[in-house]
């Protein structure tokens, strides 16, 4: 365990000091029980190439492809525009999911090697979305009618937390918005609670524990909402 990043509790156990923590690793090559694991590896467009292409014939019977999504591929706009350009170079579907708060500048990176993009929509009310998010959506709105001017094929998804992103007002203000960019594919994302555990390993706290998953029928509702814009909306 680095010395620098441990501590002992007053159990016993060990406390994690994330402050002092340098993702040097050595705390995984030093746990005897394998407690400890790294949860990413830097590699290179060819390596992650090499994985691309052992799955081609699953692409190919399938009419499937590559996306690339995340965290946020477009915090690393060249590496992923590098990377969608040599997929298209061999062929392959592509697709990019992102929530869109990237400088419109870095969407010149990717365009000409996208097949279609997966663009998050989490909340339409500035002050809002901000208070959620830590972040203005004004980039995010500027990036989808950016998108949606190009001609890029757009899927919209919307997540869907109750009591957050699902009342009347946003669901309303959200398709006015989508019919306004002239796209008309939306899907929802139902919330769930699959991510609890990289909290709990991150020793952040889930601020919406409590929160439960959306009923069938009230994403149906939702559903119909939108489709009464002349949306075509699924879940």
């Amino acid at each position: 365990m680095c010395p620098h990043s441990a501590n002992l509790k007053e159990d016993g156990g060990i406390k994690l000091l994330r402050s002092s923590c340098h993702a040097c690793g050595e705390c995984v090559s030093a746990c005897p029980n394998g407690a400890r694991q790294l949860a990413g590896k830097e590699k290179g467009i060819e390596e992650i190439l090499r994985e691309i292409e052992r799955d081609a014939v699953f692409y190919k019977n399938s009419g499937g492809g590559v996306t690339l999504s995340g965290g946020e591929p477009m915090s690393q706009p060249e590496f992923v525009g590098a990377l969608l350009k040599r997929c298209k170079e061999r062929g392959l579907h592509t697709v990019l999911d992102s929530c869109g708060h990237t400088p419109l500048e870095n969407w010149d990176l990717v365009v000409n090697y996208v097949d279609l993009i997966l663009f998050d929509l989490k909340h339409l009310e500035p002050a809002t979305h901000r208070a959620y998010t830590g972040v203005s959506n004004e980039l995010i709105l500027a990036s989808a009618r950016s998108l949606a001017s190009r001609g890029i094929p757009l899927v919209i998804r919307v997540p869907f937390i109750p009591g957050y992103t699902d009342l009347a007002d946003n669901v309303e203000a959200t398709a006015l918005f989508i019919k306004e960019i002239g796209t008309n594919r939306v899907e929802l994302l139902p919330f769930h609670r699959l991510c609890i555990s990289k909290y709990q390993k991150l020793d952040k706290e889930w601020k919406l524990d409590g929160i439960p998953s959306p009923a069938r029928g009230d994403l149906a509702k939702v559903q119909q909402c939108f489709i009464s814009y002349g949306l075509t909306c699924s879940f």
